[in-house]
């Protein structure tokens, strides 16, 4: 490359070199007519070594709770100015990296619920465009997973007939000492009554004939920790002032 830094006097750039090797330079000029100077005086240099490129991250002593997915930037740094790559030795399940070319800088993302609790370590590497390689090693400690638990009884359910609905708030009845969100499935002894849903932090039951059934619901977390609640539902009709269930009764009312 040719640059020209003031008038008269030009720098050029001799790329793609050797490392650690000798080389004899020396420049001529020549003007549009195409008539050519003399050689100037030959130098000999020597280029240097490649520098390996590191890895710098500002993310020290990372806690994450069981449940996070969390992001981690790295950047590359090549005191040679180099072109360098940045990746994830290893392809653990419960990470994951992307990179940036022209920024020259990574991102690690940890997904907690996949990763063993305690203390992990991974390694990003960074290798420039001639192959020479550094790396550092990020720690971070994933907490201890809590399961959910009950904090209200659900005593039982009615639903005012088939299609009619009920929506209970999970929030009221279940919560997880993590702050994680939870899920909802339900087990129901008798699908022909009712169909139960979850959305958007809500329970949702739906009449489909009139009666009885038992329902257990499994409440759990991104690791699979869980806590049950059993309790009665029943769909009643609403055309009759008073519902007995079961029907006929096979004991007293």
């Amino acid at each position: 490359e040719l640059e020209e830094v003031a008038p008269g006097k030009f720098r050029f750039t001799v790329r793609a070199l050797d490392f650690n090797a000798g080389y004899y330079c020396a420049v001529s000029a020549s003007d549009f007519a195409r008539n050519e100077s003399s050689l100037s005086p030959v130098d000999f240099v020597t280029t240097g070594s490649n520098t390996a490129p590191s890895v710098v991250c500002d993310v020290k002593n990372l806690t994450v709770k069981a449940w996070e997915d969390v992001d981690v930037t790295f950047r590359a740094v090549d005191s040679d100015g180099h072109s360098v790559t940045l990746f994830l030795e290893g392809n653990p399940s419960s990470l994951s990296f992307s990179y940036d070319d022209q920024a020259q800088q990574g991102v690690l993302t940890i997904h907690a619920a996949s990763a063993p609790e305690g203390l992990n370590s991974c390694i990003i590497r960074a290798m420039d465009e001639y192959g020479a390689m550094g790396q550092t090693t990020f720690s971070f400690t994933v907490l201890p997973n809590n399961p959910p638990v009950i904090t209200r009884e659900i005593a039982s359910v009615a639903v005012n007939g088939p299609g009619d609905e009920v929506v209970l708030k999970a929030g009221d009845y279940f919560s997880d000492p993590d702050g994680e969100p939870l899920f909802v499935t339900p087990v129901i002894a008798d699908r022909r009554v009712l169909e139960i849903s979850f959305s958007d932090g809500n329970i949702i039951f739906r009449g489909l004939r009139t009666g009885s059934t038992a329902v257990r619901l499994v409440v759990s977390d991104s690791r699979g920790e869980s806590v049950t609640a059993e309790f009665g539902v029943v769909v009643r009709d609403p055309s009759r002032p008073v519902d007995v269930y079961p029907n006929p009764v096979v004991d007293f009312v």
